[in-house]
């Protein structure tokens, strides 16, 4: 019984990630923390600056 408490913890931590990183991605257009010049949003970003 502990084990599916257990794992069911575990997919739903997964879950919450995968969703706030598809809500990120979503909102700004970008999932990591800092877009470097390999980012194909980099000259977005920039541009507006």
């Amino acid at each position: 019984m502990i084990e599916i408490i257990i794992t069911m913890l575990i997919v739903g931590a997964a879950a919450y990630i995968l969703y706030n990183n598809f809500k990120k991605k979503k909102n700004s257009g970008c999932n990591c923390s800092g877009c470097s010049s390999q980012c194909p949003l980099y000259k977005d970003k920039n541009k507006d600056s």
